[in-house]
């Protein structure tokens, strides 16, 4: 019989059947697939590794108590500096606009970070909607807007209060960036054969992306 080293990534997702305490069948969640390859030989290890433990379950708890070898939170990892900043932006603007917006934004850090000799090729996802066929109506509107992307929808982007907004703006000016070519690029970037769209029948996930190349 072979020794089997099992490494879970991402383990929270591994207590459904503690967390629930029903009776689902061997095959039917990874927490009971797991177990029973992990206890076909009482040679075998299993080493578990979250971020986003759940402290608050009592089943899940009581499972870890005598389990736990290093507790290194995300709060943790964030604290000690190896994770990136994130910065929320909030915006009760049209659906347009803010597509404008994180369309500047991507630029942006890509020619900031160009200037810097990174080769960095950002990817924005955009939320699904409630149905496919709302999600597949929203892919068409951003290739009309894109398709027929102007100075006029560049300008107003340009007049918005946050500062990042006019950080972006004053990084374009600065190195000779005109609105054209920002224009140009985007048309080019975002082209339809460069986006990819992702639905699931049963999650719906519509994704706009760039293409890593």
């Amino acid at each position: 019989m072979k020794t089997i080293l099992l490494l879970a990534d991402e383990a929270h997702h591994m207590n459904i059947s503690t967390k629930t305490q029903m009776g689902i069948a061997l095959f039917e969640s990874w927490e009971n697939t797991v177990q029973y390859i992990f206890k076909s030989n009482d040679a075998d290890l299993l080493l578990e590794f979250t971020a986003t433990h759940d402290y608050e379950t009592p089943a899940v708890v009581e499972k870890y108590r005598n389990k736990f070898i290093n507790r290194y939170d995300l709060i943790n990892f964030r604290n000690d500096k190896f994770s990136k900043e994130v910065v929320l932006l909030h915006s009760d603007l049209d659906q347009q606009f803010r597509i404008l917006q994180a369309l500047i934004l991507n630029q942006y850090k890509q020619h900031v970070a160009a200037k810097n000799g990174i080769n960095l090729k950002p990817v924005i996802l955009f939320k699904a909607q409630k149905t496919i066929a709302q999600s597949e109506e929203n892919k068409v509107n951003f290739h009309k807007l894109i398709d027929g992307l102007t100075d006029d929808q560049i300008q107003g982007i340009r007049k918005s209060q946050l500062e990042i907004f006019q950080q972006a703006f004053r990084f374009f000016d600065e190195n000779e960036i005109s609105t054209e070519q920002l224009i140009q690029r985007l048309k080019s970037e975002f082209q339809e054969a460069y986006c990819l769209s992702v639905i699931e029948q049963n999650i719906l996930r519509s994704a706009i992306a760039r293409t890593p190349f």
